[in-house]
């Protein structure tokens, strides 16, 4: 009964019954709209499939007289593609390695020689790839991470390259639950107070951040370098109420103004002074140390950005 109705249907509009029967399908498979016979133009193209082309792509150029005499296009095989990823693993894709451009001259002189030596003495352009497929070929053969990998070093990679998601904030939301410890120089130099001509040396400051809340709940200052010596006194700090320790210098606060007296349950620190008997002897029963690689800041980032306040 339906086929009939569609005959009926068809011949009263003049189309053949397969249009009618072919729109029909199309109406009730993308929920029965009027959007649903537009044309699928998202299926055009052939997006992913790599075209094999054996005359030039793209409209025709149209004829007219130039100064210089147009190159023929060049259409790359197989053989080519593999020519271009040897020169781009031997002079690009390595830390300080060429640019592309540099890396396309390289290619060029290896394997059309004898074309760009032709093509100068007729003043034409070379029979060759152009640097624009050398460009497509190259993002086309290697992934833009495998690129960055290969042209930077795996601190600068790690640290400043590689792909980030979340923060930090994430796996430590409460307060107290996460201390960030750091050293660093600071940008002046202490005298004595009897001559201003004797340099005593550059202080070394010692600050503890809260990773949820980015307080600061502990420092301190002095000429010892880096070590457990000076790391202790900034850790002592930390545990022990403010309020007493800021009245100590002749300033008045209350308990609410700087309210950090606790041990965390984790304590982030660099791989030097916390390494020891004596700190795994007076920390590790109170709290959980937890050592950043080298050269990896941003393992303990929240106190890092304390020392541009600092400093």
């Amino acid at each position: 009964k339906r086929s009939d109705l569609l005959v009926k249907y068809a011949q009263n509009i003049s189309e053949h019954r397969n249009t009618v029967d072919r729109l029909l399908q199309l109406y009730w498979k993308y929920g029965q709209d009027k959007n649903a016979l537009l044309p699928a133009y998202a299926n055009s193209g052939g997006a992913g499939k790599e075209r094999k082309a054996t005359v030039p792509l793209g409209a025709p150029k149209r004829s007219r007289t130039l100064a210089v005499v147009r190159s023929r296009k060049y259409i790359l095989t197989e053989k080519d593609k593999e020519k271009i990823k040897k020169s781009l693993k031997k002079h690009y894709l390595k830390e300080g390695g060429d640019s592309l451009v540099e890396t396309y001259k390289k290619f060029l002189r290896k394997y059309f020689a004898s074309e760009v030596k032709i093509a100068e003495a007729l003043d034409q352009f070379p029979h060759a790839p152009s640097l624009r497929q050398f460009a497509y070929w190259k993002s086309k053969l290697i992934s833009k991470d495998v690129e960055i990998q290969a042209r930077t070093s795996v601190r600068d990679y790690l640290l400043n390259k590689r792909g980030t998601t979340g923060s930090a904030t994430e796996r430590s939301p409460i307060p107290g639950d996460v201390f960030e410890i750091d050293a660093t120089v600071a940008d002046v130099h202490i005298v004595s107070t009897f001559s201003n001509q004797r340099v005593l040396g550059r202080p070394t400051i010692y600050s503890i951040v809260d990773r949820a809340t980015r307080m600061i709940v502990g420092f301190h200052v002095s000429l010892y370098f880096a070590s457990w010596r000076a790391a202790r006194q900034a850790l002592v700090n930390c545990f022990l109420p403010k309020q007493e320790y800021c009245s100590q210098y002749g300033i008045h606060i209350s308990e609410a103004e700087w309210p950090c007296h606790h041990i965390p349950e984790e304590l982030v620190c660099d791989n030097g002074e916390m390494i020891g008997l004596q700190p795994e002897e007076h920390l590790v029963p109170f709290t959980q140390l937890s050592f950043a690689p080298p050269y990896r800041p941003d393992r303990k980032s929240f106190v890092e950005r304390r020392f541009d306040i600092l400093n």
